[in-house]
């Protein structure tokens, strides 16, 4: 609603949506003014005005602050946001920042939504019902509709609600193909020439195997349709591909997601996250974010909806973003509108960055803000979001321009135990508001929470939460997630220790240090609580020891005695790797080069022949750190490098040959055989040898004239020169006369 504040008896003050402009009149003029303000009316339908007037002790001067009739006021809206995960949370955060966006709905929401206060969450309303939608906008004034997950945009949510014209930020369903359908958008990519992995799309299992067979692995396969970021099979081996065909079109493992599966090329290098806002004519690009989809420390294990992100990505850079949008964003948006279905929303490729060619191609395309990508892009963003929403809405974007926050986000998901696969649901999470006061820049986004009878919030997903942070750098960033994650009191949770270390110069470990420090503090804690209870109960019992049991016991000052735990055999600290199939010209320069990326190096060498000295293809490195060599042995392993699957393989200690590092720092020199070539044909000859050879020359001369008139040819072969004469012996050392003395 207006809202209007006068100032009386000194300067008055007019403020009408949050835009003023300064004005000098008399108070006639300025009571006509105030005259002139007409009402708007409220969310709920009822009209309203407000005037607020304040007498200040100041001199009898008079100023009037009111909207100018030359510029357009900022257009107040009411937002609904659609979805309950944590991307829906950060949108709703950074809509509640928007100084034009009066009231942020979001249905169903979830209770972290709620309580932070980012959002009113509606849980009554059916979002699959387009009817229920429409009615809810209606009744609350609901000027813009963002669409979060995949589901609604591809069931054509965004259609009905422009036929009753509703702005609403998504694509249409149609436009929406883009995600729920693989083989549209490999096609799309074929007719306007967008780079992408090579594919085919098969309805029968056995001409995807023989087409995997025929291509080799490691290759992708892929679901068709929507399969909530699982639907995607990285096979290493022949085995897991036939598997995954297997379980999309024999088993019906992902429903009709998996009714139609596409093959595709394995691409290596880097993935990078790429967001364009696009208004079916213009696209603008967002900030970089990269996520990790490994479940595992070092990328391992198998693929998940994301278990950390940090913005902006160092991988892409601006000339990089400037190929993306000129060779994959702007011909998508043309392809797409020249197709008859413009697109409008958020356009989320997933790239990879080839290793080889450095060059992006497109592995996927997302229609709606990418999970955990979002909540980093969100804490990010400095503009206001929803002017921004409805100028895409309104083909607007050629007039908009994003400022965004110096520095780094990052954000580390915490997961319930067992995800991807099967996991619990119900254990209690606590010290929330902790985590947030580690840092101002901490934010705790909910993704799959709950409240139980008690109050308290309990785990109700795969991934539960998104602990975000801003720093100046990538590594305060970090540091600052990392230390709200340790606050989380969460015994059913995990999550990665190793988020955004493509980007940091070091791996992570001084969060596992961290950690360590405080399960010990906690320990001692516990310690200290135990011995002051066993001091109580010294004061009123005697405690005996027996010579039968002194050895086996430890007695502590002001305690009983306490039984000394069994020590544990060390485990066996292995640095050394055994480094298998490696390729022709990837030598040792060429590996301490690649390997000494992942830390410092204390020892290398590569299998050769003896004589020739040619690689054996396998080799050995030993590191300094031996956390950095097991995290190559997990990261390397059935790595392709140049078409050779790398095996990589711990050494333990005892297994490591005593003579394997002798002679490790020689460098094999290569056998210059055309010297020795040239040496042994330059060599001094004497007569009977320069015989022999020419008479071995004129063997094989006539040997070649007979061959030639067998075939037929009229031809004879030219004499040698000097074949029948002896030339005189050359002077040699011996043959010097002796000088005789007299």
């Amino acid at each position: 609603m207006g809202c209007t504040t006068l100032d009386l008896a000194g300067a008055v003050s007019l403020k009408l949506n949050n835009n003023t402009h300064f004005l000098r009149c008399s108070p006639k003029p300025f009571l006509a003014s105030v005259g002139s303000i007409r009402s708007r009316r409220h969310p709920n339908g009822s009209p309203s005005t407000l005037l607020t007037f304040r007498v200040h002790k100041s001199p009898p001067s008079l100023s009037l602050r009111a909207q100018s009739a030359t510029v357009a006021p900022v257009e107040r809206v009411v937002v609904l946001v659609i979805g309950g995960g944590g991307r829906e949370h950060a949108l709703c955060y950074a809509l509640k920042r928007s100084p034009s966006c009066d009231t942020v709905f979001c249905a169903p929401g979830n209770p972290g939504i709620s309580t932070s206060g980012d959002a009113t969450c509606i849980s009554d309303v059916d979002i699959s019902d387009s009817s229920a939608v429409i009615s809810f906008c209606r009744k609350w004034g609901v000027g813009l509709v963002v669409v979060g997950p995949e589901a609604p945009l591809v069931a054509g949510l965004v259609n009905d609600l422009l036929k009753v014209g509703i702005h609403a930020f998504g694509p249409s369903s149609e436009a929406a193909a883009l995600e729920g359908s693989k083989n549209f958008m490999k096609s799309l990519c074929d007719k306007y020439g967008i780079p992408t992995a090579k594919y085919q799309t098969f309805t029968d299992p056995s001409a995807a195997k023989q087409y995997i067979q025929e291509q080799g692995v490691p290759i992708v396969v892929k679901a068709d349709g929507l399969a909530a970021g699982k639907g995607v099979i990285v096979a290493m081996t022949l085995n897991e591909a036939f598997d995954a065909v297997d379980s999309m079109l024999v088993k019906g493992s992902f429903g009709s997601a998996g009714c139609r599966v596409i093959v595709e090329e394995y691409l290596e290098g880097e993935e990078a996250s790429f967001f364009a806002l696009v208004d079916g004519e213009n696209a603008i690009p967002l900030e970089s974010a990269q996520d990790h989809k490994r479940v595992g420390d070092g990328d391992t294990g198998p693929n998940t909806g994301g278990m950390g992100a940090y913005s902006p990505a160092p991988i892409l850079t601006k000339e990089l973003e400037d190929l993306v949008m000129k060779s994959i964003i702007y011909p998508t948006v043309k392809g797409m509108s020249a197709e008859g279905c413009k697109f409008v929303g958020v356009l989320y490729a997933g790239l990879m960055i080839e290793k080889k060619s450095g060059l992006p191609k497109l592995i996927e395309y997302n229609v709606r803000f990418g999970d955990p990508e979002c909540q980093v892009l969100m804490v990010r963003l400095e503009s206001d979001l929803a002017q921004v929403l409805l100028a895409a809405c309104r083909g607007q974007l050629s007039e908009v321009s994003l400022n965004w926050s110096t520095g780094s986000a990052m954000v580390v998901v915490m997961a319930s135990k067992g995800y991807p696969g099967s996991y619990e649901k119900g254990s209690v999470i606590r010290n929330l508001d902790e985590a947030e006061a580690v840092a101002p820049s901490v934010k705790v986004f909910h993704a799959g929470t709950a409240l139980d009878l008690d109050g308290n919030f309990i785990a109700a997903g795969g991934r539960v939460l998104g602990v975000t942070a801003k720093g100046i750098d990538l590594k305060e960033a970090c540091d600052r997630a990392y230390q709200g994650v340790e606050e989380i009191n969460w015994p059913g949770g995990f999550y990665r220790r190793d988020i955004g270390w493509r980007a940091l110069p070091l791996p992570q470990k001084q969060f596992a240090k961290k950690a360590m420090k405080k399960q010990l503090s906690k320990a001692s804690a516990q310690l200290s609580a135990s011995s002051h209870k066993n001091k109580e109960a010294a004061a009123t019992a005697t405690v005996t020891v027996t010579a039968s049991t002194a050895a086996d016991f430890l007695p502590l000052e002001g305690g009983p005695a306490r039984k000394l735990p069994e020590e544990k055999p060390k485990e066996d600290i292995c640095t050394v790797l055994y480094i298998g199939r490696i390729p022709h010209g990837f030598y040792e320069k060429e590996m301490e080069g690649f390997f000494g990326q992942f830390g410092s190096i204390k020892r290398l060498r590569i299998a050769r022949n003896k004589k020739t000295g040619k690689s054996k293809h396998f080799g050995f490195i030993e590191f300094e750190d031996p956390e950095v060599a097991k995290v190559v042995a997990d990261t390397m392993h059935n790595y392709l490098l140049f078409e050779h699957v790398l095996q990589v393989h711990l050494i333990p200690p005892q297994k490591v040959h005593p003579k394997l590092w002798k002679g490790f720092n020689y460098r094999v020199r290569p056998v210059n055989w055309v010297q020795i070539e040239r040496k042994r044909h330059d060599k001094e000859r004497t007569v009977e040898e320069l015989k022999k050879l020419m008479e071995k020359i004129m063997k094989r001369d006539l040997k070649r004239q007979k061959k030639i008139e067998a075939a037929g040819i009229d031809y004879k072969c030219p004499e040698i020169v000097g074949g029948s004469e002896e030339p005189a012996p050359k002077k040699r050392k011996t043959d010097r006369k002796k000088v005789v003395s007299k």
